[in-house]
């Protein structure tokens, strides 16, 4: 299951999140506050993480990398790449994370 909170305003889940969906709740999120807090929830067998970024405040689980297990290594890793950890980030940086985040499950991003 992936789920998807844009500041507590809008959550989307699997499967039910589609390129649109997510283009639509992150302009009203970015509308209402000028920069979008966008949490990511991961719960996969072999992977369980959360992601937020810089807009929601916070530092993080405290926890270090290697404490994660490999799978959710790669997710905080994919998560850092794009730069999702700043306070603003454009748009196509979030879709091309879900992008590959879905392809590693084996799911289609519509």
């Amino acid at each position: 299951m992936i789920t998807i909170d844009f500041g507590g305003n809008k959550k989307l889940s699997t499967p039910n999140i589609t390129t649109a969906s997510v283009r639509h709740a992150y302009k009203e999120s970015l509308n209402n506050s000028g920069n979008v807090c966008v949490q990511v929830i991961i719960e996969h067998e072999n992977a369980k993480v959360s992601l937020s970024s810089g807009a929601c405040g916070g530092s993080g689980s405290g926890k270090p990398i290697e404490a994660f297990s490999r799978e959710a290594q790669h997710i905080i890793k994919l998560w850092h790449k794009y730069n999702l950890n700043e306070d603003s980030f454009p748009f196509g940086k979030l879709v091309r994370f879900l992008k590959e985040l879905f392809k590693k499950f084996g799911i289609q991003l519509a």
